[in-house]
C-alpha cells in the first residue's frame, strides 16, 4: 500500500465535557503527532503548571459549554446549515451543509445537553437538527456516516429509543462502501476506481456498524468493522506506535 501523512485539521467547536467530542479531539491530536517523519524523535512537552491543573473545574467547563450552546441555539434557527466552529478573525460562525462530516455534531451537542440537564427545552432543537440529517442516511459518497448519523440521530436513539430505522438505513449505506476483497471501508472516491484510499479517522465510523449488529442481531456489520480495524492496524501503524493518516490500496 502507498502511505501519506498530509491531512486537514478541522476545528469542531468548543463544546467541553461531552465524551464523543473529547474522543474526536484526542484522535485529531494523535493524528497531528503522526505527521512527523518516521525517524524523527518524539518532541518533549512541559506539563501544565500544577496550579492550572488544580484550578480546573469540570463543572465550570460544563456550565460554560451549556451557556455557549444555549446562546448558539437561540441565535441559529436554520436547519439547512450546521454550526461547526467560530472564526475569530471574521467574527462569525462557520456553518456547514448537511453532507459535511461535522454536520452531526451540533445536534449531538443538543442531545447531550438534554441528557445532562434533563431540561426539556433542549429537546425540540435536538430533534430539529438531528432529523434534518435523516436524508444523509442514503449518502453513498462518504464513509463519514458514522460521524454524521451517530452523533445526531444516534444520540437521539440513546435518549429516546427513536430513529432506529433511519440508523439501520445509514448502516446499510455505509456497508456498501466495504471492499470485500481488501477487507476495508473505502474513505474517498477516486477517479481511478482501482485505488482505495483509507484514512485513520475512518475507525470512528465503525461505531455505526457495531451498533447495527448489536441491535439487529446480524453479525455481518460487526464483521466488516473488525476486518477494517485489523487491516488498519497492519498498514496504518508505524513501528513507534504513531500512525499514517492515509493508506491507499
Amino acid at each position: 500500500s502507498t502511505l501519506a501523512s498530509d491531512f486537514p485539521i478541522l476545528q469542531i467547536g468548543h463544546m467541553l465535557g461531552f465524551r464523543i467530542y473529547l474522543i474526536v479531539g484526542c484522535l485529531l491530536v494523535g493524528l497531528l503527532f503522526s505527521c512527523r517523519r518516521v525517524n524523527e524523535p518524539i518532541p518533549s512537552y512541559k506539563p501544565l503548571p500544577k496550579d492550572v491543573v488544580q484550578s480546573f473545574s469540570p463543572q465550570k467547563a460544563l456550565d460554560q459549554a451549556l451557556k455557549t450552546l444555549k446562546n448558539l441555539q437561540e441565535n441559529h434557527q436554520d436547519s439547512t446549515t450546521f454550526p461547526r466552529s467560530w472564526n475569530p478573525h471574521a467574527a462569525q460562525m462557520v456553518l456547514d451543509p448537511d453532507y459535511i462530516w461535522t454536520s452531526g455534531f451540533y445536534g449531538g451537542c443538543l442531545w447531550k445537553a438534554f441528557s445532562y440537564t434533563g431540561d426539556s427545552t433542549w429537546l425540540a432543537p435536538a430533534q430539529y437538527y438531528s432529523e434534518a440529517m435523516a436524508e444523509q442516511r442514503w449518502n453513498t459518497t462518504t464513509h463519514d456516516l458514522g460521524f454524521m448519523i451517530m452523533n445526531s440521530l444516534g444520540e437521539g436513539w440513546k435518549c429516546q429509543d427513536a430513529y432506529t430505522d433511519t440508523l439501520m438505513g445509514a448502516a446499510l449505506t455505509l456497508s456498501n462502501r466495504f471492499d470485500e476483497q481488501l477487507g476495508t471501508v473505502q474513505s474517498y472516491d477516486m477517479e481511478e476506481a482501482r485505488w482505495c484510499p483509507v484514512i485513520i479517522d475512518n475507525l470512528m465510523n465503525l461505531e455505526l456498524l457495531f451498533w447495527a449488529s448489536e441491535l439487529s442481531g446480524n453479525p455481518r456489520y460487526a464483521e466488516m468493522a473488525v476486518r477494517h480495524a485489523a487491516l488498519t492496524r497492519i498498514h496504518h501503524q508505524r513501528a513507534d506506535g504513531s500512525v499514517y493518516h492515509v493508506a491507499v490500496y
